[in-house]
């Protein structure tokens, strides 16, 4: 059951629950960490992550469910990437950034991380999927992972089942749509910048 992976406070929407199904199926088997946020949540705490998420972020799913990703950011976090992903979310934007997180642990750790807003059939922002890949310090292992994040990505849903967005295209959790977005650009843009 889906409830026993999302925070235990959250109550899924009925018309949510196709695609949460959908989402978590598709999340728990990806490598890459995937977390989700409902936009209607006030403070935008994680209703979800996958156990990708919590391998690379050392926090067990039953501590970092209710957080906001805040938790993870510490002092070395840019700047210029958290500005990047308050711009998104204000904007319902896709956004790719470079960041510094850390670990439960305090261990920090580089890592590309790309959000999609995912809207309702009023095509309203009902939540925001989050994938991130931790980089390796070698260019050529990095490259590998933003070539596998952007396939990835590129399979990350933009609206709800039934939301009329016109880019559905199948392969996409549930049947939901999806659009592309340049990964590697972003990569190659510099620490911070959005692609």
């Amino acid at each position: 059951a889906i409830g026993d992976k999302l925070y235990s406070r959250y109550q899924p929407p009925a018309d949510a629950e196709p695609f949460l199904v959908a989402l978590l199926t598709w999340a728990e088997q990806s490598r890459h960490s995937v977390s989700l946020v409902d936009m209607t949540i006030a403070g935008l705490p994680l209703i979800y992550v996958n156990d990708a998420f919590c391998r690379v972020c050392e926090f067990s799913a039953k501590d970092i469910l209710g957080q906001n990703c805040r938790a993870l950011q510490g002092p070395n976090t840019e700047p210029e990437s958290v500005s990047a992903l308050l711009h998104a979310l204000r904007n319902a934007e896709d956004v790719v950034v470079r960041i510094t997180n850390y670990k439960a642990s305090g261990v920090p750790f580089e890592n590309v991380l790309a959000m999609r807003p995912v809207l309702d059939s009023t095509r309203k922002v009902r939540y925001y999927v989050g994938v991130q890949t931790e980089l390796a310090s070698r260019g050529d292992e990095s490259a590998r992972q933003a070539a596998a994040l952007q396939a990835l990505f590129d399979n990350l849903p933009q609206g709800l089942k039934g939301s009329g967005s016109e880019d559905s295209k199948p392969g996409a959790p549930g049947g939901v749509s999806r659009s592309g977005l340049t990964v590697r650009r972003s990569l190659g843009a510099g620490r911070g910048a959005p692609g």
